[in-house]
């Protein structure tokens, strides 16, 4: 039997470093969109900042649907993640916990409860197999729908349609976002690592409010291409969502399970 509800470990460490892109956060812009021309890049980058949603502690219920080049299944989970501190998922199938993640700042941590394994990466490991450095910060930007913040040599600006494409370049990564011309809320994410190629595309639909009153994307469509795993799909799809209400993050390893080799 594969691992991991029958996804291959190997695909679960890629999954976890592309959707923690290492990205180096910037400062917010502190202009002001009445000193910047309007439907330029950097006004339409001051917007969509705008819509960036805050939370302190985060829970989402959430249904995953995955398919590879070789399998697809779907399973349930519970996401939740502290502010700067960690990201906890519980993952479920026919109403059994299956698996359990834990994922802080240093490591990742991966409970089996199927084979009654456990493993821990620290991020270096992450870094040396495929590359692609992991951070917290942007895997935490990703689950609440926020934009990503990278640094850019430069920045454009193109329409289509009512929306906006922005785009930022650097030497070694690429960054699309297409932002929608009413709202400002981030649509569409395209991020290459230019020297390895590894993509991953994000496309964020059914908006409703969370909490009452903050935007949020209930439907989540990600792709994920490494020349490790080949393309990798997942889509999220959100049934609830709870802000700023602390939640148990506990993360125990039983006594009798092993450490997967």
């Amino acid at each position: 039997m594969n691992k991991l509800f029958f996804l291959p470990t190997g695909n679960w460490l890629a999954l976890a470093a592309l959707t923690s892109l290492s990205l180096s956060s910037c400062a917010a812009s502190k202009n002001s969109t009445t000193t910047l021309k309007k439907d330029s890049p950097e006004f339409i980058a001051h917007k969509v900042e705008s819509q960036r949603l805050h939370a302190s502690w985060f829970e989402g219920k959430v249904r995953i649907d995955y398919s590879d080049n070789t399998q697809s299944f779907h399973v349930n989970a519970t996401i939740r993640m502290k502010a700067d501190s960690a990201v906890w998922i519980a993952v479920r199938k026919l109403g059994f916990e299956v698996a359990r993640a834990f994922i802080t700042k240093d490591s990742v941590l991966l409970i089996d409860r199927f084979n009654n394994e456990f493993m821990a990466y620290d991020l270096e490991y992450l870094q040396t197999k495929y590359q692609l450095p992991a951070n917290l910060a942007v895997l935490q930007d990703l689950i609440l729908g926020n934009s990503l913040k990278i640094p850019f040599l430069s920045r454009t600006m193109s329409r289509e349609g009512n929306d906006f494409w922005l785009e930022e370049h650097a030497s070694q990564h690429q960054l699309r976002q297409r932002i929608n011309g009413d709202t400002y809320t981030l649509e569409t994410l395209e991020y290459q690592d230019l020297p390895s190629d590894r993509k991953m595309i994000v496309r964020q639909t059914d908006f409703a409010p969370a909490a009452k009153k903050h935007i949020f994307s209930y439907l989540r469509q990600m792709q994920l291409e490494t020349e490790e795993t080949g393309l990798l799909n997942v889509e999220l799809k959100y049934s609830e969502v709870e802000l700023n209400v602390p939640k148990d993050m506990a993360f125990d390893v039983p006594e009798r399970y092993r450490r997967a080799q």
